[in-house]
């Protein structure tokens, strides 16, 4: 059970940071240190609730919480220094051991950073990566953001550091490339050694329960763009227009006192977009998928040529010195980032189309907003032959065809009482109504309307000048019959219908089409009507 001493009335609530007066982190105040993160609280109430664990690794009666505050256990240490924050903990915090400290051999504990940034902008951070960490005062830290490294090992799902220092002195001589993969180093100051990396994932809540490690496709984007990512495969890109390569929307010298002949023709003026995608680079990844699913041994993938995946290396467990128990669960798949340095017979080419996008449907989900005119030709959804165009419009003159896409494999537009789809020139849209009916109607003064009605009737209503045109726009005959289905007991496919009656108190005579059409011949069954018209 929980056990807290409840706090006196007079209590001062304001956590002290400074973990008692006590300088014990390192060095002097007021500077940037690097550090590695040992844990992840993102919801420090559930994290701080469960049970401290004994030597063995079995739940204890005690939380960690009040372990943290002064509750012992035999033989367990506690884990934080800065132990005073504990009960103030916001979400996203990080505990992490400095490097100079662990370069210098010494031990101790780890230390609580709150984030540096509020919680309007909360950055995605992992067991096992390295942040800068900003020091203020005695013992008061805040981490910023996960340190940036070579291109061979930056990775925006997860980035071991130390691999940079592998690479940049042994790639040249490296015959094993496991060893470059390996989630542990051998030589650069800032790497230590041993299972460290191993026990920090091995022994992180954040680790084990929330980080999903795979295959992440690197993206670049251009230098006035904004991106946020996520660590496994979703952005948000803020930027221009990037799927047609030639603008043929605004010209380039628009928006200049240029003339055509001296502007920049990469200029896209007027073209901003917006971009939201998940799971970038859908197409390869399943290939990948299938090659993996199809032999479950592989400890690499290859590359392939002409694909935007640069091939794979392999996670957590390549490193030799890690056993059976330690390396349960921690094994995945990752993007291999350093295969052009490490291989120099492979051509660079090859991984350029990695980082871009020039297929707007390759993913499984986006939204897309744009000012591009060639949108349809993009999305390959050409208007109908005979119709009216149902292309980007541009009615004011103004360049605006300014278009929004919502794409996917299966796709809701959700409202839980009304929803409209509205054409504002046209005066033309689909409406759901609380009842339960849909109405598509085309222009409102004039046009024609279909009603699925909620009770089950179907209403097909054209303009006080249309006709219902029924197997094409040829059509020229108009059966009615009489009044639909009479009380009389019909044989299957069959239907009564009751005659026309003519005002003599006679049957409607057939003409000879329908005596052709309809054998044997039934009087008062007659072909005209006033709107409908069946082919």
């Amino acid at each position: 059970m929980r056990r807290r001493k409840p706090l006196q009335p007079q209590q001062d609530l304001t956590p002290s940071l400074d973990g008692g007066g006590n300088d014990r982190g390192p060095g002097r105040s007021g500077r940037f240190l690097k550090a590695i993160v040992e844990e992840v609280i993102s919801n420090p109430l559930d994290f701080f609730s469960r049970f401290a664990k004994d030597e063995s690794g079995n739940d204890t009666d005690v939380t960690i919480e009040d372990h943290e505050l002064g509750v012992p256990i035999e033989n367990v240490r506690t884990k934080f220094a800065n132990t005073s924050i504990v009960p103030f903990v916001v979400q996203n915090s990080v505990a992490v051991r400095f490097v100079d400290t662990i370069k210098n051999g010494a031990g101790g504990k780890a230390y609580i950073c709150l984030p540096f940034f509020p919680q309007h902008l909360s950055l995605p951070i992992k067991p096992g990566e390295y942040v800068w960490v900003y020091k203020v005062g005695n013992s008061e830290f805040y981490w910023m953001c996960r340190l940036s490294t070579i291109r061979q090992v930056e990775d925006v799902n997860f980035t071991h550091l130390p691999r940079g220092f592998n690479l940049e002195s042994n790639h040249k001589k490296m015959k094993d490339e496991s060893f470059f993969y390996g989630f542990e180093s051998t030589n650069g100051a800032a790497a230590p050694q041993g299972n460290f990396f191993h026990k920090i994932a091995q022994n992180s809540i954040a680790y084990r329960e929330e980080f999903t490690g795979e295959v992440v496709p690197r993206m670049a984007k251009d230098c006035g763009d904004l991106l946020l990512q996520g660590s496994n495969n979703a952005h948000i890109l803020l930027g221009k227009e990037k799927f047609e390569e030639v603008s043929t929307t605004v010209l380039p010298e628009e928006m200049t006192p240029l003339t055509n002949a001296d502007v920049n023709e990469n200029r896209k003026p007027l073209s901003p977009a917006i971009d939201i995608c998940v799971l970038r680079k859908a197409r390869e990844l399943f290939d990948l998928q299938d090659e993996i699913l199809a032999d479950k041994e592989a400890a690499t993938v290859e590359t392939k040529v002409n694909e935007a995946h640069a091939g794979l290396g392999s996670g957590l467990s390549a490193a030799a010195n890690i056993g059976p128990e330690e390396r349960a669960g921690l094994k995945y798949f990752e993007l291999e980032k350093g295969r052009e340095s490490l291989d120099p017979s492979l051509n660079k080419d090859i991984f350029d189309q990695e980082f871009v996008d020039s297929d707007i449907y390759n993913c499984i989900a986006r939204i897309y907003m744009t000012n591009a005119k060639t949108i349809d030709d993009l999305l390959f959804i050409p208007s109908l032959e005979g119709e009216n165009s149902s292309a980007p419009q541009d009615v004011l003159g103004l360049g605006n065809y300014g278009a929004m896409v919502a794409l996917g494999a299966n796709t809701r537009l959700i409202g839980t009482e009304t929803i409209k789809i509205q054409n504002i020139v046209g005066s033309s849209g689909i409406q759901f109504t609380p009842q339960g009916d849909v109405i598509i109607h085309a222009n409102r003064e004039g046009g024609a309307k279909i009603v699925l009605g909620a009770e089950g009737d179907i209403r097909i209503i054209p303009g006080d000048e249309g006709l219902v045109f029924i197997g094409g726009d040829d059509a020229d005959s108009v059966p009615i019959g009489g009044l639909n289905t009479t009380n009389v007991a019909t044989a299957i496919g069959s239907v009564n219908y009751q005659p026309v009656v003519t005002t003599a108190g006679g049957l409607v005579p057939a003409t000879p089409e329908d005596t052709a059409r309809q054998l044997p011949f039934t009087p008062g069954l007659a072909k005209y009507a006033k709107k409908v018209v069946i082919k």
